[in-house]
């Protein structure tokens, strides 16, 4: 064991700082890596626009869809079996909640937990738009066992950590 440690001694005492990281420094100042860094900061730019172009033509087709539709209607289609509906609406809610939809949300939540069957998608909304007013139901549903109770807490999470945010200010 004494003569391994005196070979590793001997082989690295006579590098220097510069014939261990001359070859990194190499790397780093090469025209390929050069190429690499900014062809990838130039597909992630080409990816986000691709995105944002996607999100704003969804959030018009979704706006289309809702013309003459009621709030109610509109809530309804997040239960909606056909996915394109059920995409619309929460795109569309997502985009146009104010408190009135938060309330028929909150009410339809309510409803689902009484039968049994919580859709998750008014879990989601109801984080993303930060209601509030939502906390106690969360709360309730939070209590369970079942992918909704995870999903309801880490709304609770999302919410309430917003709220001590907003409380500081």
């Amino acid at each position: 064991m004494l003569i391994f440690t005196r070979q590793a001694f001997a082989q690295t005492e006579g590098e220097t700082f510069f014939d261990k990281y001359l070859p990194i420094a190499k790397l780093f100042d090469s025209p390929v890596f050069f190429g690499i860094v900014i062809g990838s900061a130039i597909l992630f730019l080409i990816a986000a626009y691709l995105f944002i172009y996607y999100v704003k033509g969804l959030e018009k087709i979704s706006g289309e869809w809702s013309d003459g539709k009621s709030l109610e209607e509109i809530i309804a289609a997040l239960e909606s079996p056909i996915p394109q509906e059920s995409k619309f609406a929460f795109v569309y809610l997502r985009k146009h909640s104010g408190e009135q939809e938060i309330q028929s949300l909150i009410e339809r939540l309510q409803e689902q937990r009484r039968t049994g069957k919580i859709n998750p998608s008014f879990i989601y909304l109801l984080e993303d738009l930060r209601a509030a007013s939502a906390v106690p139901l969360l709360e309730q549903i939070a209590k369970g066992k079942s992918q909704a109770a995870s999903l309801a807490g880490h709304a609770l999470d999302c919410i309430m950590t917003e709220e001590e945010a907003r409380s500081m200010e």
